[in-house]
């Protein structure tokens, strides 16, 4: 998917691949409008998404669940008034030599109750770098990042803040 416009709806792009995985899938510089969640992927391998512009998603931004390998989310803008996850990781695997990549993102999110820029769940080998994190929402449940029970994350030249009272960093993970 390039260069397309999504308007509406619960989805901007819902793929659920096989359980052994689907390769090959890229998703660059789209723009997104007013979704639910604007990119949705489920059981990919090694899927690209860069480039993309997210306005106004009101759950999740971009959503990766049980995607392996080189994942790779790059250089997408999120800005939301919503409490919302802008860019959502969950049993996201990669390896010591292939490690998955959030990297040079501007996100800006949040409103009046919990809200994250980005959140990383029980995922291992992930890179963080060069992002551009704010949230705004007014709770304390606030994090600009949130990394839990996960191994081998690697956070590096990020810009976090979370105004009002929150976290920049929440975690609970030793890696």
């Amino acid at each position: 998917f390039q260069g397309n416009i999504f308007n509406g709806g619960n989805s901007g792009v819902n793929l659920d691949g096989p359980a052994s995985l689907s390769k090959g899938v890229q998703i660059k510089s789209n723009t997104f409008n007013d979704q639910y969640y604007s990119i949705y992927l489920k059981e990919m391998d090694s899927p690209i998404l860069s480039g993309n512009t997210l306005v106004n998603p009101t759950n999740r931004g971009i959503s990766l669940e049980y995607c392996d390998n080189l994942t790779e989310v790059s250089s997408n803008k999120i800005n939301s008034t919503s409490n919302i996850t802008g860019i959502y990781f969950y049993l996201c695997d990669g390896t010591f030599g292939n490690r998955g990549l959030i990297a040079n993102n501007f996100i800006q999110v949040g409103n009046t109750s919990s809200t994250e820029g980005i959140q990383i769940s029980s995922c291992t080998y992930q890179n963080i770098y060069h992002n551009t994190i704010n949230v705004t929402g007014t709770t304390t449940g606030n994090s600009a990042v949130s990394v839990s029970s996960g191994s081998n994350i690697q956070l590096t030249n990020n810009i976090f803040s979370c105004e009002y009272s929150g976290y920049a960093l929440n975690t609970n993970s030793t890696t």
